[in-house]
């Protein structure tokens, strides 16, 4: 049996970040939290089989100043993946 996995990010504040990397950077946190979702240590079965996970509390994911955009998208899904494994 496939699972099925939907991650939707409703809204994601990148404040001092530049507008062009913006969207890179929500396509880069999609990515990195498909990975942590589809791993085995990533999210707890119970939480999956919950078929919602529903909103995620905000966070804060620091990165410097001209971090790549898969790399700041990589720092944002590791601090959202604490909220899943909770």
């Amino acid at each position: 049996m496939t699972t099925i996995i939907e991650i939707h990010v409703e809204e994601l504040h990148l404040d001092g970040v530049p507008s062009g990397d913006r969207g890179l950077i929500v396509d880069a946190v999609s990515r990195a939290l498909t990975g942590v979702v589809t791993r085995p240590d990533g999210v707890p079965e119970a939480r999956i089989a919950s078929r919602r996970i529903g909103r995620l509390g905000a966070t804060t994911a620091p990165f410097a100043p001209g971090t790549l955009p898969e790399a700041a998208g990589a720092s944002v899904a590791r601090a959202l993946s604490e909220g899943l494994r909770s």
